[in-house]
């Protein structure tokens, strides 16, 4: 018998002569003749006579030596997977067979979810508070189905804030009987791929967003370029007809109707180009802000004199409102985008347009205002997208891009515009710049 046993050996001997039970197992190690030592159980029982003093001794022993080098090297086994699930990155836990409770959760499910193990423990479906709304059915029905789920994708969020996605695969451990004797789980971190994944998707779908308005500007440009070309030349063509040496008499009259057309229609086709240009290089960066305070009343004057001299005599009604004080802008881009808003109120109206200036604490607002033909209410969201022409335009000249360089032009100047109207009504195109506070 080994030294360590022998005093346990003899604590019993003393407790079974004394009035202690009759019966007592005890495992012992006993050293075998080549050094190494086997388990035995001990099974002693006391004979007593009529006075219960004892008279004998009788027992069994019994080799549990496999029996218990297998409990050891499961323990020791345990021992190793605590030393390695205690100090890693992944979650993992270990549940029951037969009940959705938790027999082993290792340290990092606290630091995910800000749940201690003992709340899990002592409550099994409290993990799931850490777990996000929107992925909660999923979760509890895989940990609750009795057939685990292989691999299950999952967001969770700690209580100050931080969400992490967590990819976790359950798998099951059987004996050699073919039953089941736990299941366990790991959940890993992925935040890092999942946050990847979804910058490549919106990269991808930005990129067939762009595809596609590139396809549509391709289309629509060239409806928009060969409109006048085709028109200037059927004009071309009448005028080789009308002057052809063969024709008795020209007719200076309808050659002079198709030079005028070809002068309109080579004017419109300029400021498609000029236009179309001008947006590329808003696009590209190329477009150059000089940014300056600028008395607004002053510059709105001088656009307002650009129109002085129509033939029609109608003119711009200029108003002011508060305060007038420095604003900070580009004068030029500024006056580009007041003189298309002014132009357009001229083309789509009968009467005077309106240009107005509101001054108040924290802001200037610059209002461009007609009672013309307005806007269609289906056409207002796409107002500022390129070559858009409200349905009710027919043959009122433009080339559909003079709002959409408005609006990039505004943007540049950090401020915004944006358009009210009713059809039959009149429109009102309001650009507002935010005051810097002093």
């Amino acid at each position: 018998m080994l030294e360590e046993d022998r005093s346990l050996a003899r604590q019993l001997l003393e407790l079974y002569s004394s009035d202690g039970p009759s019966t007592k197992p005890l495992l012992l190690r006993f050293r075998h003749q080549t050094g190494d030592y086997r388990w035995f159980e001990v099974l002693l029982e006391v004979t007593r006579n009529a006075q219960q003093q004892v008279v004998g001794l009788t027992g069994t022993l019994t080799d549990r030596t496999e029996a218990q080098r297998a409990q050891e090297a499961l323990f020791e086994s345990e021992q190793r997977f605590r030393a390695i699930a205690d100090n890693v990155e992944e979650i993992f836990w270990v549940r029951d067979v037969q009940q959705p409770l938790f027999q082993y959760i290792n340290p990092s499910f606290e630091r995910y979810t800000g749940l201690s193990s003992d709340t899990v423990y002592a409550h099994p479906l409290a993990f799931a508070q850490a777990v996000v709304e929107e992925d909660r059915p999923l979760v509890l029905e895989a940990f609750m189905s009795p057939q685990p789920r292989a691999a299950l994708r999952f967001r969770v969020q700690h209580p100050d804030g931080q969400l992490r996605w967590l990819s976790t695969r359950i798998f099951t451990e059987k004996n050699q009987a073919g039953q089941l004797t736990r299941r366990m789980g790991m959940a890993t971190d992925i935040t890092a791929v999942v946050e990847k994944e979804q910058h490549l998707e919106a990269s991808l779908a930005a990129e067939r967003s762009l595809n596609a308005l590139k396809s549509q500007f391709i289309a629509t440009a060239s409806h928009q370029f060969r409109t006048p070309l085709t028109a200037i030349k059927l004009s071309a063509s009448l005028i080789q007809r009308y002057a052809h040496p063969t024709r008795e008499a020209v007719s200076m009259p309808k050659i002079q109707k198709q030079v005028d057309t070809i002068n309109r229609q080579v004017q419109a086709l300029t400021e498609l180009i000029n236009d179309t240009l001008t947006l590329s290089r808003i696009e590209a960066g190329k477009v150059e802000v000089d940014l300056v305070v600028a008395d607004l009343v002053a510059l709105s004057v001088e656009v307002v004199g650009l129109f002085g001299d129509r033939e029609d005599g109608r003119q711009v009604e200029l108003s002011v409102e508060g305060e007038p004080v420095g604003v900070q802008v580009d004068k030029k881009l500024l006056s580009h985008v007041l003189l298309n808003l002014l132009s357009n109120a001229f083309k789509f109206s009968a009467s005077n347009p309106q240009l107005t200036l509101i001054y108040s604490s924290d802001q200037v607002r610059i209002l461009v205002s007609d009672r013309g033909v307005g806007i269609p209410q289906g056409d207002l969201p796409y107002l500022f997208t390129k070559f858009f022409r409200a349905a009710n335009a027919g043959n009122i000249p433009g080339t559909g891009l003079g709002l959409a360089i408005c609006q990039e032009y505004l943007t540049l100047q950090q401020a915004s515009i944006e358009a009210v109207s009713q059809e039959g009504e009149g429109s009102v195109f309001t650009v507002t710049f935010r005051l810097l506070s002093s």
